[in-house]
């Protein structure tokens, strides 16, 4: 059986429904065509922190992620928030004084990159006032992050906070929200308007010269297409092997994450998200920075918290699916967390009944920048290389494809995420990414 397409999407995880919506929806393009072996959103797309911040150590992150935040609060406005964009904010909390006078640097030169002022106690900052963490819509919200410096201003403002505290930046154009919701108001839109889903793998692609002319899928079915978008995530190196001379400078990271139901009141309902800063050492072992845990809520009134920490990531060239999870896990990000909010040690590195541990494989490139862009063979495009930050990027990664797609000219920060930057043999300087 053959049909007709006018774009292919191999992948519907968040950057390929957000590419879908994209072009049917926002473009007009009638004929696309969504292709995924799973249901949609069910590989990575539903197992990370489902966070999002425009607060990046790195300016063309900044600028991408500015664009993209900002295309999420047009759809938060426009579906009535069906997703719960909840902008409460990231807290950066340092303990050490070492690491305190490091969260500071880094928040001076992540300010001049243009990610917002950096408001504080210290008149070389200069003074500004922070609103409350859950109190005001995302407009009313004051970019940048306000800088809390001395114990005493740290547990003043937050309570919850472990005693030795030494600093926090509460960074505020950041927050969180349902991923799959989300993802399927996106989905249903883009379907309304034309965009066909197919339960499927896609095996093979065909070419005429050197273009795409159609692919292959495991059903037997033929789909003709001028254009092939790969926006496969962490198995985006198995889906490009089906371009000639075609290969993706992507690694898969897997992470893991814990989600309970928070009867003792660990975290406050109301707080921002909270992320460790410093190395950790538990049992003698020394461990990573990074810990962090939030609030979930998925409206039934039950208290739930996710804690997540990369202190096992594995790195591998392709998933293992299913995922292995160390067995630890829990007991470990329990104990991880307890350090920089007290509360957690109330469940004395075990989780209450119900616990459940999962996750899954972030997809990442040298550099920490993801691949947007045109591959060498015409008519096929990549949306890729997402890892850790996929979720709040797909707006912003969905307008650039579409605008490369349709030959409208792309934003300025385009080039420094062209999958061509790889070639040659060349690495790009890796980018800083932040301690998420």
């Amino acid at each position: 059986m053959t049909s007709n397409a006018d774009i292919v999407i191999c992948g519907a995880g968040m950057a390929g429904v957000a590419t879908a919506y994209e072009l049917a929806v926002r473009r007009g393009v009638r004929r696309v065509a969504l292709v995924d072996e799973r249901e949609p959103l069910t590989l990575t797309s539903d197992k990370g922190t489902q966070a999002y911040r425009n607060w990046w150590p790195d300016g063309v992150m900044v600028q991408l992620m500015e664009r993209s935040i900002a295309a999420l609060e047009e759809l938060a406005a426009e579906s009535g928030n069906a997703f719960g964009m909840e902008p409460r904010g990231y807290l950066y909390v340092a303990r050490s004084p070492a690491s305190a006078v490091e969260l500071r640097d880094a928040a001076v030169a992540t300010s001049a990159l243009g990610a917002g002022p950096l408001r504080g106690g210290d008149a070389t900052l200069g003074a500004g006032a922070s609103l409350d963490a859950a109190a005001a819509p995302a407009e009313t919200y004051p970019r940048g992050a306000d800088l809390y410096s001395g114990n005493d201003a740290v547990r003043t403002r937050f309570t919850f906070l472990a005693s030795d505290a030494a600093a926090a930046l509460h960074v505020r154009r950041a927050g969180w929200m349902d991923a799959v919701r989300l993802g399927r108001w996106l989905l249903g839109r883009a379907r309304a308007h034309g965009v066909e889903l197919h339960l499927d793998r896609v095996v093979g692609v065909d070419l005429a010269g050197d273009r795409v002319a159609g692919v292959r899928l495991a059903s037997g079915e033929h789909i003709a297409t001028p254009a092939l978008v790969l926006a496969a995530g962490p198995l985006l190196a198995r889906a490009a092997a089906l371009l000639p001379g075609v290969e993706m400078p992507v690694a898969c990271e897997l992470h893991s994450k814990l989600c309970f139901d928070d009867v003792r009141g660990a975290l406050p309902r109301d707080a921002p998200l909270v992320i460790g800063c410093d190395p950790l050492q538990i049992d003698g072992v020394d461990l990573p920075a990074g810990v962090h845990a939030r609030p979930l809520d998925r409206g039934d009134g039950r208290p739930r918290v996710l804690v997540l920490w990369s202190y096992d990531c594995a790195v591998m060239s392709q998933p293992a699916l299913p995922p292995r999870f160390d067995p630890r896990f829990a007991s470990m990000a329990l104990r991880g967390m307890a350090q920089v909010v007290p509360g957690f040690a109330a469940y004395a590195g075990t989780p209450p009944a119900g616990a459940t541990v999962d996750g899954g494989y972030y997809c990442t490139t040298p550099d920490h920048r993801p691949l947007v862009g045109p591959l060498p063979v015409r008519g096929a495009f990549v949306a890729g290389g997402l890892g850790g930050y996929g979720i709040m990027s797909s707006p912003g990664v969905a307008e650039l494809i579409a605008s490369h797609i349709t030959g409208r000219a792309p934003a300025e920060f385009a080039a420094a995420l062209d999958p061509g930057r790889f070639r040659g043999g060349e690495t790009p300087r890796r980018a800083a990414s932040g301690v998420l």
